[in-house]
């Protein structure tokens, strides 16, 4: 066997794995008990905790939650995780603030987007490439306002949520220039699915599913809410 076909017997494996993992994770999101944490994708510039500027490339907040989970702001420098924030509320200094799940799906996003509007001077114009809500398996932490302490893992993590055809609606109050609709859905998903399978390379039980914020499925397979809410309630007869 050639190195290349080992390459691509590894990536099958990988992608059979890691599809799977991600199956047994699907649920309902609209009905099913999870903590939600709102986080925003800046572009190439990003806030530090003193909402200063500054040119740091490397920090991408996706892949900063996806490889690190979610970190409070002083444990991550105390062990030296890369951090940055992205929201104004100092509760992040020292926790993870969290939503219950009595939420909705839609609050967590409203109040993430907020968070980030009003983070950084507006004349700074910092891009925000996207948005996420990471769903957190319920009954292990506290719940926002106490927030969760230092660290929330990866594998407590049990879907992601971008925006899809919904956002317009929910997002029309802000047009101050901050435009959160750059990428289509399938384009938002595209980015998490690539970042996802770079981190998890060796880790490919960590793989969450990817849903849109109307239930939709996105990944590892693209099911309707519909399809999604039939699927659940046959695996869990």
């Amino acid at each position: 066997m050639s190195s290349l076909e080992a390459r691509q017997e590894l990536s099958l494996d990988f992608i059979k794995v890691a599809e799977q993992a991600a199956m047994d994770k699907v649920m309902d999101i609209h009905k099913e008990k999870t903590s939600k944490h709102c986080f925003v994708r800046f572009g190439h510039l990003v806030i530090d905790s003193q909402n200063e500027e500054t040119a740091n490339q490397d920090v991408d907040r996706l892949e900063g939650v996806l490889r690190y989970g979610l970190v409070a702001e002083n444990f991550a420098k105390r062990i030296g995780i890369p951090f940055s924030r992205n929201w104004s509320d100092q509760i992040n200094e020292k926790c993870v603030s969290l939503f219950y799940y009595n939420n909705t799906l839609g609050n967590a996003f409203h109040v993430g987007a907020f968070a980030a509007l009003h983070t950084a001077p507006k004349q700074t114009q910092i891009p925000r490439e996207d948005i996420y809500t990471i769903l957190i398996k319920e009954g292990h932490y506290t719940s926002y306002p106490k927030g969760a302490q230092n660290r929330i893992a990866p594998r407590f993590f049990m879907g992601i949520v971008i925006f899809d055809d919904i956002r317009e609606k929910l997002f029309h109050i802000y047009d101050d220039g901050i435009n959160f609709e750059s990428a289509t859905s399938e384009e938002s998903a595209g980015k998490v699915i690539e970042k996802m399978q770079s981190v998890y390379k060796d880790k490919p039980s960590l793989c969450i599913p990817i849903y849109g914020l109307s239930g939709d499925l996105y990944w590892p397979k693209k099911m309707s809410y519909q399809e999604v809410q039939s699927f659940v309630s046959s695996r869990n007869r």
